[in-house]
This record gives structure tokens, C-alpha cells and sequence, in this order.
């Protein structure tokens, strides 16, 4: 990777830009202080778990680096938040009906700069056990 910029803040992490320079990509390191309460290998699962779908970013690489849960994944674009500062705290008619009807988070860069992608599964619970379709109860 070469020389990563700040990207974002996350309640417990921090996203940076970078380039890989093998691929010559520009992809999304997330970094988190190595703690026992850390959201950042749960939401690794969880997008494990939903890789390959319609929205959802891919990984490129999770582990451990120096005292840092580290997760490498597409760069996707900016936030609906930012988005709609962008545009003086309003949305189209159109752009809330394609929220509404895809109710996600993010919006990525070029080729599928239409589709919204869901992120940020650190506190994401399982509701559906798959093996036997059955709903897991509250607790």
C-alpha cells in the first residue's frame, strides 16, 4: 500500500485512503485499537457471511497489524449524511424513493456510483439461524 490519507471516523475506528500499488486500486484500510469488546471482527464476519451481494463492498484482506485490527475493503464513496449536506440538507423525491427502496448506507465510486452499499456491521446481531430457518429469540 502506499501512503493512506484519513477517509473517515467510526465510533471506535478510523478509515484511511489508500493505493494498492500492486493493483494500482484505490481501496479503504479501517483501523481499530486491539481491545476484548472489538467490533472489527465481528463485522468482518457479517460481510464474510454477505460477500458477493448486491452491495456489498468486498474484502480485500483482515487481520492484525502492530496493535490495530486493520480491514481492507473496496473504497466506496461518501456517506448519505455527507451527501445530503452536499446538497443543502436536501434530497430529490427521486433520490429518497432510491434510498427508500434500497435502504443502505453508502454510495460507491465510479462504475456502480448508483448502487448504495451497506457498511459498518460491528454491532450487527444474527436474527436468523439458516441451518434450520428458524428466528433466534430476543434476549
Amino acid at each position: 500500500m502506499s501512503q493512506a490519507t484519513e477517509y473517515g471516523l467510526g465510533l471506535t475506528s478510523v478509515v484511511y485512503r489508500a493505493r494498492n500499488i500492486i493493483k494500482e486500486d484505490a481501496v479503504a484500510i479501517k483501523l481499530e485499537p486491539i481491545s476484548h469488546l472489538s467490533s472489527m471482527q465481528r463485522e468482518y464476519k457479517v460481510l464474510k457471511h454477505l460477500e458477493g451481494g448486491v452491495g456489498i463492498p468486498r474484502i480485500h484482506w483482515f487481520g492484525r497489524e502492530s496493535t490495530y485490527h486493520a480491514l481492507v475493503l473496496d473504497l466506496l464513496g461518501p456517506s448519505l449524511h455527507d451527501l445530503f449536506l452536499t446538497h443543502n440538507n436536501k434530497f430529490s423525491l427521486e433520490t429518497v424513493v432510491n434510498l427508500g427502496d434500497q435502504l443502505n448506507v453508502v454510495v460507491r465510486l465510479g462504475d456502480l456510483s448508483d448502487t448504495i452499499f451497506l457498511i459498518d456491521f460491528g454491532i450487527a446481531k444474527e436474527f436468523w439461524n439458516t441451518s434450520n430457518n428458524v428466528h433466534i429469540p430476543f434476549r
